[in-house]
């Protein structure tokens, strides 16, 4: 009988057939959507996959510039203006022309003005309320960086996280510095590096994120130890070049809209 009867696809309709049956059309069927998907390759490729992945973990490295430069002031007690005077140096032969001198020095006289009232904000929150509302703001200027076009939002998410963290250093002068560093670090940086880019200057911009990556991990195995540095190295590199495989893997066989998936699962249930 389940010779004669031809298997339809409904599961609400009672059939002659075992439920470990298959029907020889879907391997035809299988075989032919799976040879014309291959050819048509819809799927993204492995390097735009890698390329843009390594934007995202990037961007993490340089926001975690942040805390190095506040870990400096704060617990190391380095030289504020020497590090800002550097930092801004080299802002300033690099950015050139191409930055609107007139907005920057409004800037930069503004955050004078503002150096000593942020010093006094949050002096009565505890030192671990601030550790966890600046792990938040950093959380959500990651996300917003990551999905807006807009950089109005994670702008003001950054001065907010900047903010916070400047009411545990001591004095005016390390405010205004770490202000003046992390404007320059997490906004003029990336800019940079989209002008390298666009320039096509691909060495410079290799340089770039060289020193980046380097100074984060140089100063994780100096706060932290190789034993962790090592790890965290490998871990990062196996999840860089891991994840891509993943999502290919999804995006050709997982993906909503693969053609095999549109053929033979139900899109509307039939209800009696």
């Amino acid at each position: 009988m389940a010779a004669e009867t031809q298997w339809r696809r409904l599961l609400w309709l009672k059939q002659p057939f075992p439920d470990t049956y298959t029907d020889p059309d879907f391997y035809k069927q299988w075989e032919e959507l799976k040879r014309a998907h291959d050819q048509s390759r819809p799927h993204s490729s492995y390097k735009s996959v890698l390329l843009d992945l390594f934007q995202f973990y990037h961007m993490i490295i340089n926001t975690m510039l942040l805390y190095i430069i506040f870990a400096w002031f704060y617990h190391y007690k380095y030289n504020p203006v020497l590090i800002a005077g550097s930092i801004s140096s080299v802002s300033f032969l690099v950015a050139n022309k191409r930055v609107p001198w007139k907005s920057t020095v409004i800037i930069v006289f503004a955050m004078l003005t503002l150096s000593p009232v942020l010093k006094s904000l949050s002096k009565t929150t505890s030192s671990d309320s601030i550790w966890t509302l600046s792990a938040w703001f950093t959380a959500f200027y990651i996300i917003s960086t990551s999905t807006l076009q807009s950089k109005i939002l994670p702008t003001n998410i950054l001065f907010s996280n900047v903010t916070v963290l400047s009411s545990r250093l001591e004095t005016s002068t390390q405010v205004f510095c770490f202000l003046l560093i992390c404007i320059q670090i997490n906004i003029l940086l990336p800019t940079v590096e989209k002008y390298l880019i666009k320039s096509k200057m691909k060495l410079l911009h290799m340089l770039c994120v060289i020193a980046t990556h380097g100074t984060v991990y140089y100063f994780v195995t100096k706060l932290m130890g190789v034993g962790i540095t090592i790890p965290l190295g490998i871990s990062s590199l196996l999840l860089l070049f891991g994840i891509p495989h993943y999502y290919i893997h999804w995006e050709k066989y997982y993906y909503k809209g693969h053609p095999f998936l549109q053929q033979w699962d139900a899109k509307k249930p039939i209800l009696d």
